[in-house]
């Protein structure tokens, strides 16, 4: 142990001089510096490695990190800054969005089935109608009925199938997050512009037909007189049919307003002559909901569904057709974006769609997208690895230039006094001669 301790005392890193005109107070002197020097060599070596483990240890750095073929798992972990290059920048909506859809349920009911449409007219001759009774229109307005739920399904399947063939744009891999905002996005603007483009163009035929003044066979918008003023002379004469709501005694000319209407009605009268509406005392039966229109299409469009939801109103207007068979009203209580009471206008121009079924599946789009890797810069501080080898590594310099330092300097404050006196008196003898 005090051998040791004597050699700790003793220790010397720097070399003493071999000069053989030194003398032993010199030679002492000199090894002395050296032990003091020694001593602060270490001191000031270890202060300063010590501050620069310090000063390496708070900095940071950023390491570029690379993930090749990374999983869904192993994405959604990286930063938000990590960039991943989809493998395929273009991808179809119908690769990972499926939209289906859920019609209104009178596209399903009894009500568009050649049963129903046969029942208003089995066993009635329509000529002993008046224009303005239910049953002269009624097979064609179910008809209608039934031409727009087909054409609604038709353009519906005809706009999914559309944008499932869109392409969606994406250079990297989207986060879940933003690719269900985009997404949503899309399918809500898609949803909105497929009914306004059914809509649009059902109101362009509407249209031409006003505009052409087509004449119904039913002659509800047209009506045609024969007359025989002449022997083997036929003279017809075409007047525009006027519309009346018996109860407020209101007019309309089906050449002005195409959209000109008044109840639904059935009358207890039967005559061959269509030629004017029966009188008020006449009606047997106002179905609710159901107006009379210029047209069996204008007649469906600003009808409600009122009494088909409801089975007395239903069985009331089947007791006035020549009919046993049976039908089921619909159900009230189904869930609905409608009212009972929307017309059918509305429903039509919504493409009589109830529900969209949308289904968007990241998993799908991750899939196809497919990045081969992703990279990103990573901040970390230095660890204790990293900063011992840089140490040793400026070990060699930090040696050299702290001993050449300290030893000059401890040389210079234990400058001997004689050296001095000497130097001293040199110069002043030099100073006289």
């Amino acid at each position: 142990m005090l051998s040791l301790k004597n050699y700790f005392v003793n220790l010397n890193i720097f070399e003493s001089s071999t000069d053989s005109t030194v003398t032993d107070e010199e030679k002492e002197h000199q090894r002395r510096s050296n032990i003091i020097s020694t001593r602060i060599f270490f001191i000031v070596l270890i202060i300063v490695l010590f501050g620069l483990a310090i000063i390496m240890k708070s900095r940071s750095r950023n390491t570029l990190i690379t993930v090749e073929n990374p999983s869904e798992d192993q994405f959604i972990n990286l930063p938000s800054d990590a960039h991943c290059p989809c493998s395929r920048i273009s991808l179809t909506y119908g690769e990972f969005i499926s939209i289906q859809t859920q019609f209104h349920q009178i596209c399903s009911s009894d009500f568009i089935s050649d049963r129903w449409i046969k029942t208003i007219n089995f066993g009635s001759n329509t000529t002993y109608f008046s224009a303005f009774d239910f049953r002269t229109e009624g097979s064609a307005i179910f008809q209608s009925l039934e031409s727009f739920c087909r054409l609604s399904k038709d353009y519906a399947i005809q706009s999914i199938d559309s944008f499932n063939k869109d392409l969606f744009i994406s250079q990297e891999v989207l986060k879940e997050s933003v690719f269900q905002s985009q997404a949503n996005a899309t399918i809500h603007q898609f949803q909105l512009s497929s009914p306004i483009g059914f809509s649009t163009q059902l109101e362009l035929i509407r249209k031409m037909i006003a505009g052409n003044r087509f004449l119904s066979a039913l002659q509800t918008n047209y009506m045609q007189y024969y007359a025989t003023p002449y022997i083997n002379v036929v003279q017809i004469t075409v007047h525009n049919q006027i519309l009346m709501d018996p109860e407020y005694s209101s007019f309309c000319s089906c050449r002005i307003h195409i959209d000109c209407n008044m109840p639904s009605m059935i009358f207890n009268e039967f005559r061959p002559s269509i030629e004017y509406m029966p009188p008020y005392d006449k009606i047997l039966m106002k179905i609710p909901g159901m107006v009379h229109g210029c047209l069996p299409v204008n007649t469906i469009l600003l009808s409600t569904l009122e009494c088909f939801y409801n089975q007395t109103c239903l069985n009331s207007l089947l007791s006035s057709l020549s009919t046993n068979e049976p039908f089921t009203a619909m159900s009230q209580f189904e869930q609905s974006r409608y009212e009972l009471n929307s017309t059918m206008q509305t429903i039509i121009d919504n493409l009589m769609i109830e529900e969209w079924v949308i289904d968007i599946s990241y998993k799908k789009y991750y899939k196809q997208c497919a990045p081969l890797l992703c990279t990103y810069f990573k901040n970390e501080k230095y660890d204790w690895r990293f900063v011992l080898i840089q140490l040793i590594g400026l070990l060699g310099c930090l040696t050299t230039l702290c001993s050449f330092i300290i030893e000059n300097i401890v040389k210079f404050i234990r400058r001997r006094p004689s050296q001095n006196i000497e130097s001293i008196s040199c110069k002043f003898t030099c100073l006289i001669y």
